[in-house]
């Protein structure tokens, strides 16, 4: 059976689980871009990281998303408690290694953190496997001649040591996007997979490809700004002050009417202004207004345009050309030279 990663479900998580241990890996950390979310059941005295779910070796969802834990049910975490409490950490020599190599020779077992910094890449796709380093996918330079080694990380922009490496990843598009494997991560995590693309080229299919590849996960999900709740409330507000240099309204310059003298226009051109009707002397069925500040502003730009552009001259009717006098005939005496040819058509050898 597959696992899959889940798409929307409210877990548990916050301060107060900061210092339970998850029963996979053992570590209280609680990074949710790194690690995942922190998961706990109250009533099952369980608390576990998404990732070490999901890249554990001996545990599926076997349920529907509302079951366990996204899916995880509690009596198969429990199962795989117990059967990677028999396998250590190659990486800090400790009982409770969940997490192993895909390639079946090869019996490299880590705890998921350890995994993280010890070069292992855990793929967030398909079967969701993990290669140790000695057979987890790597990127080349591919660097020419036109193209020079990023000397910064394009998502935080702190300086990049050495060349591509488990901790140095680059975009597969304009390869000239290089940046740190966290950065990268907690890109992922904000961005979503909607938004998460190249923040050089703007390439997302290949890039989100390669990043999956690479061990980078990419939630399914809206981006994170996109998920705060009224986020874009000062979008739907609109101006509603008059400021007239006298207002003339008994309940002052915020009150808006819905109609009548003392509903507020606001300013045509930069609707960062208002006024009543009232206050600034304007008919009662008027719906247009412009502020004081635009109006003068547009009156500059028209003089200015009507003195930068040349004026163009008088257009002539059919008329004046008829009467444009034609030139008089000259006899071959009059003309300069022989009189054999005018000046102007004389041909030199």
């Amino acid at each position: 059976m597959k696992k899959k990663a889940r798409r929307s479900q409210e877990a548990v998580t916050g301060n107060q689980m900061v210092g339970q241990r998850c029963v996979l890996c053992r570590s209280c950390e609680d990074d949710p871009a790194l690690l995942g979310d922190k998961i706990t059941l109250r009533d099952d005295n369980l608390c576990v990281h998404y990732f070490c779910l999901l890249t554990s070796c001996g545990v599926y969802q076997r349920g529907k998303d509302g079951e366990g834990v996204f899916g995880f049910l509690v009596d198969d975490i429990k199962r795989e408690i117990r059967r990677s409490a028999r396998l250590t950490c190659c990486a800090c020599k400790k009982k409770g290694a969940c997490v192993g190599c895909y390639v079946k020779s090869c019996r490299k077992t880590v705890h998921f953190p350890c995994g993280r910094k010890s070069g292992f890449v855990s793929q967030f796709t398909q079967n969701f496997p993990s290669y140790c380093p000695d057979h987890s996918p790597f990127q080349s330079a591919a660097v020419t001649s036109n193209l020079s080694l990023p000397q910064s990380c394009s998502v935080c922009l702190d300086a990049i040591d050495g060349d591509l490496s488990y901790g140095v990843l680059k975009c597969p598009s304009c390869h000239g996007s290089w940046f740190h494997r966290d950065c990268v991560q907690r890109q992922a995590h904000s961005a979503g997979l909607f938004f998460f693309r190249c923040t050089l080229c703007n390439n997302k299919d290949q890039y989100q490809q390669e990043m999956l590849r690479m061990g980078i996960c990419i939630p399914e999900r809206d981006a994170s700004w996109e998920l705060e709740a009224d986020a874009y409330a000062d979008l739907l507000e609109v101006y509603v002050h008059c400021d007239a240099h006298a207002c003339v309204c008994a309940n002052g310059r915020g009150h808006a009417a819905k109609s009548g003298w003392f509903a507020v226009l606001r300013c045509l051109l930069c609707g960062s202004r208002g006024t009543h009707r009232k206050c600034s002397g304007l008919a009662l069925n008027a719906a247009d207004w412009a502020c004081p500040e635009c109006a003068h502003n547009v009156s500059t730009d028209v003089n200015a345009s009507l003195v930068a552009s040349p004026q163009a001259a008088p257009r002539r009717t059919a008329a004046s050309k008829r009467r444009r006098p034609r030139p008089s005939r000259v006899s071959p005496e009059e003309l300069p030279g022989d009189g054999a040819t005018p000046p102007f058509y004389v041909k030199r050898s």
